[in-house]
């Protein structure tokens, strides 16, 4: 317990940036960069349920001795549920069970505490076949961060970062391109941290799209992002590099048209 660390928060979409960031700096030198990442997208994921759920200030504790174990502590006795993913979220949980080699819910008489933990990197050797960890479920963008940019040609170029600060403005920005026949691009090379916040408006806009016979597709995505969407079940979406060498002369065009000097093509 020697090194724990604790940190509160409001329940605002602003402090799950705060709460990742206090994250970092606790592990910061602790562990290599591909768990430091992952544990961010962990604690995001944990922060948005209670800001969207339990609606009541959180306190964050950290203990990055032999395993990394984290613990957050809000003021409702509801526990989390998991549930299928749908364009409402839900896929959440599934990314902690996917990330953490143990994690429950602690219930207390007016609070509870989730918690999960991550071994060192040698613990990904231990995960089943499915990609699931061996343990088991126990009971016991603030919006400034985020900035769209759409073009002519219905690119959209984003930078920052995406969380449940910024939901209303991604939303915003992608729903009105949806259209029949439309090919949609996002160009996420400004991206630098995602959470499932971006998953839902991929999985709505996806269906969307394909059911008037259009196109989605992510462009540059950093390998934090790609990494989230091959959790998503999205991973089929990014554009690669030999993807886009053999588009059509005229759809290569309209994409290097709609790109801004911020975000070059790859």
């Amino acid at each position: 317990m020697s090194d724990q660390v604790r940190g509160r928060f409001e329940a605002s979409p602003e402090a799950i940036r705060e709460a990742r960031v206090f994250l970092q700096s606790a592990i910061a030198g602790r562990v290599d960069p591909e768990m430091q990442s992952e544990l961010t997208l962990v604690l995001s994921e944990l922060a948005s349920n209670v800001v969207r759920h339990a609606r009541t200030p959180f306190e964050v504790v950290v203990e990055p001795n032999g395993h990394v174990r984290i613990e957050v502590e809000d003021g409702s006795t509801d526990a989390p549920v998991p549930k299928a993913a749908s364009d409402e979220g839900g896929r959440g949980l599934a990314i902690i069970n996917r990330l953490c080699d143990r994690w429950g819910v602690l219930i207390m008489r007016e609070k509870k505490c989730v918690w999960c933990e991550r071994d060192r990197p040698d613990s990904c050797t231990r995960r089943t076949a499915a990609g699931f960890p061996s343990g088991r479920l126990e009971l016991g963008a603030v919006a400034g961060n985020l900035e769209v940019e759409v073009s002519r040609m219905a690119v959209i170029a984003l930078r920052g970062e995406i969380d449940m600060a910024g939901l209303d403005d991604l939303q915003s920005a992608v729903e009105p391109h949806l259209a029949p026949g439309q090919t949609v691009v996002l160009d996420l090379s400004g991206v630098t941290f995602a959470d499932s916040t971006l998953l839902k408006v991929l999985h709505h806009a996806h269906g969307k799209v394909n059911d008037a016979g259009g196109a989605l597709l992510v462009r540059n995505p950093s390998d934090q992002v790609r990494q989230l969407l091959s959790l998503g079940d999205l991973k089929h979406l990014a554009q690669t590099e030999v993807d886009r060498q053999n588009d059509p002369p005229s759809g290569d065009a309209a994409l290097r048209s709609g790109s801004t000097t911020e975000n070059p093509p790859c």
